[in-house]
């Protein structure tokens, strides 16, 4: 919205009639503390005159504030400023210093904004003031932060284009500089003058001369200002800051030689300035509330000193020690009860306490302090539930250090009200789910314990927190404290316990059909993050039972806390309970990858869901029955079979029958009668045959398979594919890559067409009830993937026979000979090669079947892998997977490294198998860097429209 019309703060006397006519207040006002820079400053005001005149000259006023340069060096900025109402120019009689000038510059501005700006800088954009007066007149915002460019002195070499290295479309959001400066920092960002735009009234109401004897006064007055006032942050460099060498740095400064060696002398500097000055800056923004010492620890400096500020400040403590400066015993008890009331990690307090230890005498440092607390509370459209949530976390008796509620776009108020409740710190930035979310908070807080609780969440009373430290506080060192919870429905009423372990010690069984542990009563230390790594991107419904198992299997205690700890609200737009049978899907895909098999429990639990829809939680088998046991029995035989009758799970249960989880899901096994379903049998790797078995080597093993059964499988598979050649209506197939393009297609133009996709495709519903043949010939991907492609149904699965040891037979299952020779065959009948890469095994496939034309998409070609690797080395990753169009895709999975010069060089082979027959193969793909093709878009390939 547009502020009101601003009152009158200047006169013009009319040369026609002697009138006086009063002026406009400019809406801003450009503040130039100057001295002895007149060539700079010169270019500076041409700058600034090429894009006002004409344009903004009613709207913008400049201010130069001589301090007194020497030799009346600004004469010629003094002539200039005459010819332009807009400028103006002062010059103090005698110099006042730096700092002193920084602040009386904007003395006589009128402006509704202020803008200190340094008198060697300038404009870099040409249209700069037309983006910044848009963002002005709007008067959205309180505060303005620019990015900027860096130049030598003489302007010969741009040394950084992008100095906060920002995307420049950037329009970023604060709720205040406050939390614009735990994300950006700001010594080296805001504390540059030229950056900086802001409400000239507020900024004026601060005495900025409590913050003299630090270099930047006008830093502590406008965090005092605004540390709490609405920010914006502009991505795209709009301004240039010139860098001197210190010497030149040195012989353009003021007569003060402090000034003079601030700039020249960076030890010295840090020694002297950034020590006890800043320190006493920052304890007076303690005071007045612009931050809490929790975020002192969190500031990040992310341009010059690359680290955290409260590590700077140590450093510089530590050299005004070193280089003996004189500071007096006042000035370091001051600066000891700064450090005293930061959360200081023991490396950091190791650092620094020794050197106040030895500078203050008159009591010793108080760290025998209590552990602190920080809370993290993923939130999106929770209006509903997100008051009593916060509410519950400011009735602690004792209060966390910091409340970090990450909402990435709520419309539905939530945002309004956290800004509502003190103590929180509302983040208003994108994110890609609840566990990033939750991954960002682990980044950012601070305190020695962690919580998190969902905003539809409580805590059930007020003692919560202090209960909680005081258990972690107890002999055995707990990492991890956990309580009792309770469910409560929508309204809040309670629906009934949930189900705790309360027996620690049996985790590690337990956890292999049971979670035990209500993620809202949990509570860990910073420790555990360190030590474990962030929660799993791509666990929507299991990322806490997820993160207790690695836990567990990484040996850290776990306590109890027999208490009540906290409220878990269950109801329909709850995600779990709303999304349940992907909630099960999840859980067993966690099994697996954990401890290898499903314990037969989750199984039962699945299957109770599948076939009455109970939900686990407050219905079940035991407490409601079963209304159709015979579905119940089918779905059960079924689950378990798919998920732990493949080789390796089953002989996992078969290896260790001892083990009371294995036992239990074995017994259920055998009263089912469910072994695997391939007669094969692992072989020695240098045995080339065995009688009566068909041999192939798969990865690191060999194995045998009945040559009877494999030969009826190929006939069975035979005769399918002749069926399907036979009915086929369509001359064009669509092959679907993985690749991150996949992520901007159209995938609605799949819709009726013939298509094939592989591997791990089927992660996107959208994507896979397209699918006519489903593919996959990778070892590893068969195998960590083996329960989810049994799961698959209604889709023609067309495998190597030599993965049956890990993909079941059945209705939907086509086994085919596929040795990978570098030859493009024909003849499917005969063999489907897979050399290199899945996509060769599906060009195979798609002329096999008659297609005359092929349509690839998902085909970026390109891989990031560690440097240097080879193909099928197998590479095992943590974090999320780039390669691919789901950041789950191989995310904590084995996955062998890509050649693409050998993938396309078996392209090569089929374009030409392709052409000979008058075929053709195009790439549809969004971007990536397969160029061997022809290109045409994917609805043009699909002659669903007409080029143009």
């Amino acid at each position: 919205m547009r502020h009101p019309a601003r009152p009158c703060a200047a006169t013009r006397i009319s040369s026609t009639r002697n009138l006086i006519i009063p002026m406009p207040r400019p809406l801003l006002s450009i503040a130039i503390p100057a001295y002895d820079r007149p060539k700079q400053l010169l270019y500076a005001l041409e700058r600034f005159i090429a894009q006002i005149d004409h344009r903004f000259e009613r709207e913008i006023e400049i201010r130069i504030t001589d301090d007194a340069s020497p030799d009346d060096a600004l004469a010629q900025v003094r002539r200039l400023c005459h010819q332009r109402d807009y400028l103006h120019y002062r010059r103090h009689p005698k110099n006042i210093g730096l700092e002193r000038n920084l602040i009386s510059c904007t003395d006589d501005s009128q402006g509704e904004y202020l803008w200190l700006f340094g008198d060697d800088d300038f404009l870099e954009a040409d249209d700069a003031l037309e983006t910044i007066m848009t963002h002005l007149r709007r008067g959205e915002q309180d505060v303005l932060v620019l990015n900027r460019t860096r130049r030598s002195f003489d302007l010969s070499r741009i040394l950084s284009e992008n100095w906060m290295r920002l995307d420049p479309q950037l329009e970023g959001h604060f709720g205040g500089l406050r939390e614009f400066c735990l994300r950006h920092g700001f010594i080296s960002v805001i504390g540059f003058i030229s950056v900086n735009i802001f409400r000239r009234t507020p900024y004026q109401a601060v005495d900025a001369g409590a913050y003299l004897g630090t270099m930047y006064p006008q830093l502590g007055a406008m965090l005092e200002a605004f540390h709490s006032s609405s920010t914006l942050l502009l991505g795209r460099p709009l301004i240039c800051h010139r860098t001197q060498t210190q010497e030149e740095k040195r012989q353009t400064l003021g007569a003060k030689p402090s000034e003079a060696d601030f700039m020249s002398d960076v030890r010295r500097r840090n020694a002297v300035y950034f020590s006890h000055p800043y320190i006493g800056m920052l304890s007076e923004l303690l005071r007045q509330g612009a931050f809490t010492p929790a975020d002192l620890v969190r500031i990040p400096e992310c341009t010059v000193i690359n680290g955290k500020l409260v590590d700077f400040l140590i450093q510089c403590t530590c050299l005004n020690h070193e280089m003996d400066f004189p500071a007096d015993k006042q000035a370091w008890r001051k600066t000891r009860d700064f450090f005293e009331s930061l959360p200081l990690n023991a490396e950091q307090a190791a650092r620094i306490d020794p050197i106040i230890e030895q500078h203050t005498d008159d009591r010793a440092l108080n760290r025998n302090r209590q552990p602190t607390l920080s809370v993290i509370t993923p939130s999106f459209n929770q209006a509903r539930f997100l008051p009593q949530c916060l509410e519950s976390v400011c009735q602690q008796n004792l209060p966390p250090i910091e409340h970090l509620v990450f909402d990435p776009g709520s419309s539905d108020g939530s945002r309004e009200i956290a800004r509502t409740f003190p103590g929180v710190t509302l983040v208003e930035e994108p994110d890609e789910g609840q566990p990033d979310a939750l991954n960002r908070g682990f980044q950012r807080v601070c305190g020695d314990i962690i919580a998190w609780i969902n905003s539809d969440d409580s805590y059930a009373a007020s003692d919560v927190f202090s209960k909680v430290v005081e258990r972690f506080g107890q002999a055995d060192d707990p990492d991890i404290v956990y309580g009792r919870g309770i469910y409560v429905d929508a309204d809040g009423n309670k629906l009934r316990d949930a189900y705790i372990n309360t027996r620690p010690d049996t985790l590690v069984d337990r956890l292999q059909h049971e979670v035990g542990i209500m993620q809202p009563a949990a509570f860990m230390r910073r420790r555990v993050i360190e030590k474990i790594g962030p929660l799993r991107s791509d666990r929507h419904f299991t990322l806490d039972y997820e993160y207790w198992i690695r836990c567990v299997k990484a040996g850290l205690r776990f306590a109890f806390l027999d208490q009540t700890l906290a409220r878990a609200s269950y109801h329909t737009d709850n995600k779990t309970y709303g999304m349940r049978a992907n909630s099960y899907a999840e859980v067993c895909d966690v099994m697996k990858e954990h401890f290898g098999y499903v314990h037969a429990i989750w199984v039962r639990r699945y299957a109770e869901f599948l076939s009455e829809g109970y939900d686990g939680v407050l219905k079940t088998a035991a407490n409601s029955g079963l209304a159709d046991q015979a579905r119940f029995d089918g779905i059960y035989r079924e689950l378990l079979r798919d998920y732990n009758a493949d080789h390796d799970s089953y002989n996992l249960l078969l290896a260790d029958p001892g083990d009371r989880p294995h036992t239990n899901t074995l017994r259920e096994m055998r009263e089912q009668d469910i072994s695997p379903p391939a007669p094969c049998k692992p072989i020695p790797l240098d045995r080339t045959r065995e009688p009566g078995h068909a041999c192939y080597t798969v990865g690191s093993r060999r194995w045998a398979y009945r040559a009877q059964w494999k030969q009826a499988q190929i006939e069975r598979s035979h005769a399918f594919l002749r069926r399907r050649i036979a009915v086929r209506n369509k001359d064009v197939c669509v092959i679907v890559g993985s690749g991150p393009s996949l992520r901007h297609t159209d995938l609605g133009l799949l819709e009726g067409q013939d298509v094939i996709a592989s591997n791990n495709t089927f992660l996107s519903l959208e994507l896979f009830r397209h699918v006519t043949y489903y593919t996959v010939v990778n070892y590893l991907v068969a195998e960590q993937s083996c329960h989810n492609i049994n799961r698959l149904r209604g889709v023609a699965k067309i495998l190597p026979y030599w993965l049956s040891y890990c993909l079941h037979p059945g209705d939907d299952s086509y086994f085919v000979d596929a040795v990978g020779y570098p030859e493009f065959s024909t003849d499917i009948f005969r063999n489907m090669s897979w050399r290199h890469t899945v996509s060769f095994f599906n060009l195979h496939l798609a002329y096999g079947l008659g297609y005359r034309k092929v349509v690839l998409v998902g085909f970026d070609h390109e891989y990031r892998q560690p440097e240097g690797v080879k193909e099928q080395e197998i590479i095992v990753s943590p974090h999320r997977d780039m390669n691919h169009f789901v950041g789950g895709y191989f995310q904590g999975k084995r996955w062998q490294a890509a050649d693409v010069n050998m993938m396309e060089e078996m392209y090569r082979l089929a374009k030409t198998a392709f052409e000979v027959d008058g075929r053709r193969i195009v790439n549809a793909t969004v971007g990536g860097r397969l160029e061997l093709f022809p290109r045409q878009n994917l609805a043009q390939a699909l002659d669903l429209t007409h080029p143009t």
